[in-house]
């Protein structure tokens, strides 16, 4: 191959010192960007400076602009953005194809061929079936100027009325769509040719994604913008194999990558020449005519993105839009749910950085999982680095798993419990999950499309996609083609933990009737807390002022922190938390006694949750939304209270409290309810308040800490209060 005829010196070895100290400059050479010292974790709040759009272009690619100083200190070498994939090397001519002999005497697409013994018709594989090969004269003989010599990014469709399934796979000079509803009979439907300068020979680098029937592709030719391509012309059987695209959009020229975010209509393509290389934004509200959005610059150049709407344990984020930036040195983290104003979040450097290339979230989205292109160079092994954004604003890596190759990692994607990765001459591997906090992770699976070897070159597997309903893999080979697999092996489910709960503090005194909710800090902006210097910290009457004033929520709002509401508790003297008040009947803290017992809702009034979404009746607003660690289906409880098998109802008028009260004082759950709703039996349990009375005569159930209960439409707990630690809640009768 063409390392071969390289001289690898010392200039060779320069190159990484200057593609970093190039990553984050322009095209005179001056650096953009963020100045934050790159060797730790980075947080800024801050929205994205406006870029003046009227002002010419000091820059294309970020990269172009160090191209002289790199060619200047070291022979031409193999560059991750740029037109040409080697400098002295346009057409690639020289580099191989690898076909076994077997293969290349096959007709009409069959090439099925089982794993065994560690091989599949020639090709090295463990627990992966060949379905089929279309080789690269075949991917690209619809297109102008012979047959392409390399093949890039790879994406799928599927048909959701048909079921269909299409690969859609980059080649140079143009992109390719093959069926493969039946995957050991691919079917060629034919290709679409490239878009921009028309002296191009082509172009290494492409990239497609999809949104709803369409294809969208970029690709680094200059001026080549983005094409936009009806898929169910797909669908349509007659024999046609050159396809013209649907429609064009031209505000930008260049560009390396694109993201379709098709849970909100929204594009982002990175590494182009508009917004420093960064976040450009596309609103897909009508998919043939998309439309300038705005703009994420602020971290430069961006060479991958992943953009989901959040829903991990950081309350703060919940349903946002969030976007996760492989920025060539950093891992960047920026809230794009404003696109007039998208906010950086935090900006993660690690130690040994060489190329921040690529990642995806767990399916969770706790951690983000992602590979560094070059730091394979020196016989490492390949290596994979999660990050643990549980909470997005301290994004921590928690380790770094190594491979059994030296093979550069490319593309990597998380389905189920497993990670599919692309590793050039490794080919494709399936890493299963085992412990994301160690970085554990278990290789069940591999096909190697470059059976030569496994070393670190650019060579064999480019990308992958694992998305398919049906469950059919399908690998872009640089050199060969269109590999269309079948995973044997079985994926094992992420195992479940149970969160450590913190110690329940103990009270030092007796509570008065007053509750009000609690919230955690973090969540100002969210819920539109205000600052009030006469807040009370721990009911009326009971404790003074705090030393730091509590923040407490506008007066019309309830809160609601990770799926649980939660009674007033005393942690110590700094009162370093926010308490949030019983909003619909909230006073000013003054001692007096016109505080009601509890938050009580009046008839009609309800307040019911479910898994995603908390509901509130006229009158009070939501701020937040319902997290939970184990998400409880609740029943309806509606129009009868004997629908759910949750609770059984006693009377609802609360006793006078002149004596100890009976059980008949609380809401009482059945056995059955035990296992819907993790009820514990206490023996010992108290029933309303320390020391003012004696236990119940009939025990109450009583929830777990961490739960809420809804009984009959009204969410109600206490604490278990008083000298004794009752690690659980209690649920009265409000």
């Amino acid at each position: 191959d063409i390392f071969s005829k390289m001289k690898l010196s010392f200039r060779i070895l320069l190159a990484p010192s200057l593609l970093f100290l190039c990553s984050n400059r322009n095209a005179n050479g001056e650096k953009f960007g963020s100045d934050d010292d790159l060797s730790r974790t980075n947080i800024t709040q801050t929205a994205t400076p406006p870029v003046d759009e009227t002002q010419p272009p000091t820059q294309v690619i970020p990269h172009k602009g160090c191209l002289g100083l790199i060619n200047a200190n070291h022979d031409p070498q193999p560059k991750l953005v740029g037109e040409e994939y080697y400098q002295d090397n346009i057409g690639l001519s020289s580099l191989s194809s690898y076909f076994p002999e077997e293969e290349k005497k096959r007709t009409g697409g069959e090439t099925s061929a089982q794993c065994i013994n560690g091989q599949a018709a020639g090709y090295p594989c463990n627990d992966i079936d060949l379905y089929s090969v279309l080789d690269l004269s075949e991917l690209s003989k619809s297109l102008p100027n012979g047959s392409a010599n390399q093949a890039n990014d790879i994406w799928g469709w599927t048909d959701e009325k048909s079921e269909r399934e299409f690969a859609i796979i980059g080649v140079q000079r143009g992109t390719a769509f093959v069926e493969i509803t039946d995957p050991a009979k691919p079917v060629y439907k034919g290709a679409l040719k490239t878009k921009g300068d028309a002296n191009s020979s082509g172009n290494s680098w492409r990239d497609i994604k999809t949104y709803k029937h369409y294809a969208l592709i970029v690709s680094e030719i200059s001026g080549h913008g983005l094409q936009i391509f009806d898929l169910k012309e797909l669908l349509d059987n007659r024999k046609k194999i050159a396809y013209s695209e649907t429609s064009h959009y031209s505000g930008f020229g260049p560009a390396h990558n694109i993201f379709v975010h098709e849970d909100t209509g929204f594009a982002y393509v990175v590494g182009s020449n508009k917004c420093l290389g960064g976040l450009f934004f596309l609103d897909l509200s009508d998919p043939e005519s998309p439309e300038d959005a705005g703009c994420y610059s602020q971290d430069g150049y961006t060479h991958d993105v992943q953009c989901v709407i959040y829903n991990g344990p950081d309350q703060k984020y919940k349903n946002k839009e969030i976007c996760f930036a492989s920025n060539e040195d950093t891992v960047t983290i920026i809230d794009v749910s404003d696109k007039n104003s998208p906010i950086q979040i935090a900006r993660f450097g690690y130690a040994n950085a060489e190329y921040t290339h690529q990642g995806w979230l767990t399916e969770d989205h706790e951690y983000f999982i992602y590979d560094d292109e070059l730091d394979e160079r020196g016989g490492q092994l390949t290596k994979t680095y999660v990050l643990d954004v549980r909470k997005l604003s301290q994004p921590k890596l928690t380790g770094i798993h190594s491979g059994r190759t030296q093979a550069i990692d490319h593309n990597l994607y998380v389905r189920d419990n497993a990670v599919f990765q692309a590793n050039y001459r490794a080919g494709l591997n399936v890493l299963s999950i085992r412990d994301m906090s160690k970085a554990d992770f278990d290789e069940i699976a591999y096909f190697d499309v470059y059976p030569d070897d496994d070393d670190g070159d650019f060579n064999g597997a480019w990308s992958n996609y694992p998305f398919f309903p049906s469950g059919t893999i399908v690998v872009s080979g640089i050199e060969q083609g269109l590999f269309v697999l079948k995973l044997t092996a079985e994926i094992t489910p992420r195992p479940t933990t149970t969160p450590t709960q913190s110690p329940r503090p103990t009270r030092t005194s007796s509570p008065t009737a007053f509750s009000f909710w609690e919230l955690t800090r973090g969540s100002k902006n969210d819920c539109e807390i205000t600052d009030d210097e006469r807040c009370v910290t721990d009911g009326p009457g009971e404790y003074g002022n705090s030393e730091k004033c509590v923040y407490t929520a506008k007066k019309d709002m309830i809160l609601e922190v990770d799926g649980v509401f939660i009674t007033e508790v005393s942690y110590d003297n700094s009162y370093d938390y926010i308490e949030i008040r019983n909003e619909k009947y909230y006073t000013s803290g003054d001692g007096s006694n016109n505080f009601p017992e509890k938050l009580s809702l009046e008839k009609g009034e309800t307040l019911t949750w479910s898994s995603d979404s908390v509901r509130v009746a006229e009158g009070y607003k939501i701020c937040g939304r319902l997290q939970t660690d184990a998400p409880v289906e609740t029943p309806s409880i509606s129009p009868a209270p004997t629908a759910s098998p949750m609770v059984t109802l006693v009377p609802t008028t609360r006793p006078t409290r002149t004596s100890s009260p009976t059980a008949t004082s609380f809401w009482e759950l059945t056995t059955g309810g035990g296992t819907n709703c993790e009820i514990t039996n206490e023996g010992s349990c108290v029933t309303d308040g320390p020391g003012e009375y004696g236990n119940s005569e009939m025990c109450v159930y009583t929830a777990l800490r961490d739960l809420i209960l809804e009984v009959d439409g009204v969410f109600t707990t206490e604490a278990s209060n008083g000298n004794d630690p009752y690690d659980y809640i209690e649920i009265r009768n409000e």
